[in-house]
């Protein structure tokens, strides 16, 4: 549940910003998870890198549906 908020905030952030660098919110965000996660049955380092892999990916998602709309617009 919580990769696909994380995925839907970033297919959000990247449909409206239509900029390559917010990338790195989603990225700064796994980091944020890694040093100040509390949870003790999965490595930090997994799970940071799951929560900024899934933002990333739904920021590259979110670009990408942009850039075709525009491109159909035009």
């Amino acid at each position: 549940m919580a990769f696909a908020v994380v995925f839907a905030v970033g297919l959000t952030l990247g449909c409206l910003t239509g900029r390559w660098w917010i990338v790195l919110a989603p990225a700064a965000f796994g980091v944020w998870v890694f040093a100040t996660t509390g949870v003790d049955e999965v490595p930090h380092w997994f799970l940071g890198l799951a929560y900024g892999g899934a933002g990333v990916v739904g920021v590259l998602v979110g670009l990408l549906i942009r850039r075709r709309l525009a491109r159909d617009h035009a």
